[in-house]
């Protein structure tokens, strides 16, 4: 599958293996790689392949993002953000959460009025 990010393609691919890691993202072949375990011994894997590769997906594609962003190394060398495991990481898992909020608040359309000191804006649902 290929996915544009902020106008630049990448190929996201299954793998049955990553050397032991979950997913990779590639800057420099704008490849995303997703494992399939087959390297991982069974009392390691996860039961919910599934839920564990959106996981991971998501994580991978919020480090194209910051790469293509020019923020893949920020301004420390050792210590930028941009590359911080826990950072993208929370970003991974409150994606989620934040894209069912802006799903809730974009399926309203608000109507305002164009005078500030008029407090007659009306919601519309779509």
């Amino acid at each position: 599958m290929i996915v544009n990010i902020l106008g630049t393609d990448y190929t996201i691919k299954l793998v049955d293996s990553i050397d032991g890691r979950a997913g990779e993202t590639d800057f420099y072949t704008k490849e995303i790689l997703i494992s399939m375990q087959d390297d991982v011994p069974p009392e390691y894997k996860t039961k919910n392949l599934r839920d564990m590769q959106k996981h991971v997906l998501r994580h991978e594609l919020i480090h194209a993002f910051l790469f293509e962003s020019g923020l893949d190394q920020n301004s420390n060398l050792c210590e930028s953000w941009a590359i911080n495991e826990e950072m993208v990481d929370w970003m991974a898992i409150q994606m989620p959460k934040i894209m069912n909020i802006y799903d809730s608040i974009t399926n309203e359309v608000i109507i305002e009025s164009r005078y500030i000191h008029d407090k007659r804006s009306r919601i519309i649902r779509k």
